[in-house]
């Protein structure tokens, strides 16, 4: 017959087993694209993040989108050239811990109109990068949905190695001719999951507390 102490620690052990660790948001600057809003409703500028000269933000309505899409996005940022692929990018204040996973996400959009003479699709590479320009993670998205935003994202879990180094998220488009020559892109964000380090040890204490009871 098992004891309440034994009772106990099963209940602990799997009570470590389901919980999974809190996702904690990293800040970004301008995440939205909409710090630079001009009067008439496109920029070179992007506040907060690094980018090429042929990048910048605009209203989605310039774009050649309607509806749905403008009430939703509003102000997004913008790639526009078939043969470069520079990233768009930003250091955080966080570092990597190790341990951790890091997830990058961003709308990626898909211009119907104006600024894709050649259709196809949209390709863009997202990238979790540290501050001295190592890339960690990419992952090459395509969006084949003619004038709508789809969310992707890029994972990393951060090594001993990494550990200290500032956090670094980018985007870039995939160059063409395979892809549309303008990409959009909306509502970047950055999320930090630890190790469970707590409940594993809640894990190691039940199963030590079960040992000792048989």
């Amino acid at each position: 017959m098992r004891t309440f102490s034994t009772v106990v620690a099963l209940a602990l052990l799997a009570l470590a087993a389901a919980m999974p660790a809190a996702a904690s948001p990293i800040a970004l600057n301008n995440a939205d694209f909409s710090a630079s809003a001009t009067p008439d409703g496109w920029t070179y500028d992007m506040a907060g993040w690094t980018k090429p000269a042929t990048a910048g933000s605009w209203d989605s309505a310039l774009g050649g989108h309607s509806g749905a899409v403008i009430a939703a996005h509003g102000y997004v940022a913008w790639i526009n050239d078939w043969y470069n692929s520079d990233k768009v990018s930003q250091a955080t204040l966080a570092t990597y811990v190790e341990g951790s996973t890091y997830t990058f996400s961003i709308d990626v959009g898909f211009p119907p109109v104006k600024y894709n003479d050649n259709g196809g699709s949209v390709g863009a590479e997202l990238l979790l990068m540290t501050q001295d320009g190592a890339t960690l993670a990419t992952a090459d998205v395509i969006n084949a949905d003619f004038g709508n935003f789809h969310r992707y994202s890029v994972v990393y879990t951060a090594t001993a190695a990494d550990a200290g180094k500032q956090v670094v998220v980018a985007f870039s488009k995939l160059q063409a001719p395979q892809w549309a020559e303008s990409a959009e892109f909306d509502n970047a964000a950055l999320v930090a999951t630890p190790e469970p380090a707590t409940m594993s040890l809640l894990a190691v204490g039940a199963l030590s507390l079960i040992r000792r009871r048989k």
